[in-house]
């Protein structure tokens, strides 16, 4: 059916004077008329037109009505785009005003479903480093957790733990590949050994990503709230009956900040500072390892290391 026809006029008046604020069933409707379009192309420039109209200022109204016509041509775009390109295609649409979560509510695709379970627990990684130290002072959860991955800094992490008084719970998972100073996914296999050892309830798990994650070293990958936020939702959609949320509380934070604030806690609790561990080849700052580099002559002047 070409582009020129009255279904596609009929679509796009829709959109623009709410056409279908009139109907009683507007999803089946649009459903019914969308459905007769069997042509990637015509389907692409109904989209490409609801973009512009994004793009124009419309109102709230007028959105939630376009992206409800393009809910419903997921059956007919689903013929002819593999679901990744799908996705980003209707999030290129939406010019990334909707949280898309792959497969949820697709028309003629497998969609697993969703039951929480009754029980949330939040838990904390913690490493023994700046950051999740900081983290242990300041936000509450319901246990701790610390996992060894055949790291040459591990007993050198736990002394921290243990001088902080942290409850922590040892996990330890097979050695995890290097390769050129970065642990291969590492913090996505965490957060695996985590959801494996919790397999009964939702889980919130708190980690200390920091803003210098974002900017300063984005070299390694799953630092980033980017790639966390994808590793969280391939974890929630492939455990059933339980619910996953990576949450980083610092992530608006810069390390010199954390730094900063985290002596004034220590001091205040302990009443000296607990020097967390960052080297992670020995005792003591290297100044050589990826680890140590992130922590400049500033922070050791605040940490007084």
């Amino acid at each position: 059916m070409g582009s020129g026809g009255p279904e596609y006029a009929w679509l796009m008046s829709g959109i623009k004077d709410e056409k279908f604020c009139e109907v009683e069933n507007p999803d089946a409707e649009m459903a019914a008329v969308l459905v007769e379009f069997d042509d990637i192309t015509t389907i692409m420039l109904i989209v490409t037109q609801s973009r512009l109209i994004f793009n124009d200022g419309a109102s709230n109204s007028h959105i939630e009505h376009a992206f409800r016509l393009l809910k419903s041509g997921e059956e007919v775009i689903s013929r002819h785009l593999k679901h990744a390109e799908y996705y980003e295609f209707l999030d290129w649409a939406g010019k990334g005003r909707f949280d898309l979560k792959p497969y949820e509510g697709t028309i003629g695709l497998a969609t697993p479903k969703k039951v929480k379970a009754k029980t949330t627990k939040k838990i904390m990684l913690v490493s023994g480093g700046l950051d999740s130290s900081y983290m242990f002072l300041t936000e509450n959860v319901d246990r701790y957790i610390y996992i060894d991955f055949g790291n040459m800094d591990s007993k050198y992490e736990q002394k921290v733990l243990k001088k902080l008084g942290i409850p922590y719970e040892l996990i330890k998972i097979d050695k995890l590949p290097i390769k050129n100073g970065i642990v291969q996914a590492r913090n996505f296999k965490f957060m695996l050994a985590i959801r494996d050892k919790n397999p009964n309830c939702n889980l919130e798990v708190y980690i200390g990503n920091n803003l210098d994650d974002e900017v300063d070293n984005a070299l390694i990958p799953d630092n980033l709230q980017y790639t966390l936020k994808r590793a969280e939702e391939a974890i929630d959609l492939m455990y059933y009956g339980v619910s996953f949320k990576i949450i980083s509380p610092l992530v608006q934070m810069t390390k010199v900040e954390i730094a900063e604030k985290y002596v004034e806690l220590c001091k205040e609790k302990y009443g000296n500072i607990i020097l967390p561990h960052w080297c992670e080849v020995g005792p003591k700052h290297c100044g050589k390892c990826l680890s140590c580099k992130s922590v400049n002559k500033q922070i050791l002047e605040i940490l007084d290391a």
